[in-house]
């Protein structure tokens, strides 16, 4: 959600409308995750969602300098939605049963850090707004070998 949010301020311009899309569909994805109405069977809709959303970033914005456009604002809002269902859908179904403070206080502190590396660690490595092209993908490739672990014929057969 940050690495978009810089993305759409470095693309248009820093105003507060860059980072409105990027943290709403974040906490939409957190309410609906945690709601209680999630199933793992989502979890590989989502997969197949960040595949799509980031092929069409590629194909329309990619990592050119051109400005976001319409369509690449499109798919990169769809990426984050994306990586955003897929990532809160991973924490909820890792969640514990119980002692839920120390499992918020830890999701807390890895989104400090997150912050954190998005602010200042990211400009530094990254010549330009691209990191959260690197996460998805990264998160893409764990959901893929993820859902191969799980040594089901019908989901290898869908993730070869």
């Amino acid at each position: 959600m940050l690495g978009a949010t810089h993305h759409l301020a470095a693309e248009i311009g820093s105003n507060p409308l860059a980072w409105v899309g990027p943290f709403g569909v974040y906490l939409l994805s957190f309410l609906v995750v945690f709601s209680g109405r999630w199933a793992p069977r989502f979890t590989l809709v989502c997969l197949g969602w960040m595949a799509i959303s980031l092929t069409g970033f590629m194909l329309t914005k990619g990592v050119r300098s051109l400005n976001v456009d319409g369509p690449a604002a499109f798919w990169l809002l769809s990426l984050t939605a994306a990586g955003s269902f897929f990532g809160n859908g991973l924490l909820y179904e890792s969640r514990p049963n119980e002692r839920f403070a120390y499992f918020y206080l830890i999701l807390a502190a890895g989104g400090v850090a997150g912050g954190l590396f998005a602010s200042l660690g990211a400009p530094f490595f990254f010549l330009r707004p691209s990191e959260f092209l690197v996460v998805s993908f990264v998160l893409l490739t764990f959901g893929l070998l993820r859902l191969v672990a799980r040594r089901d014929g019908l989901t290898v057969a869908v993730v070869v």
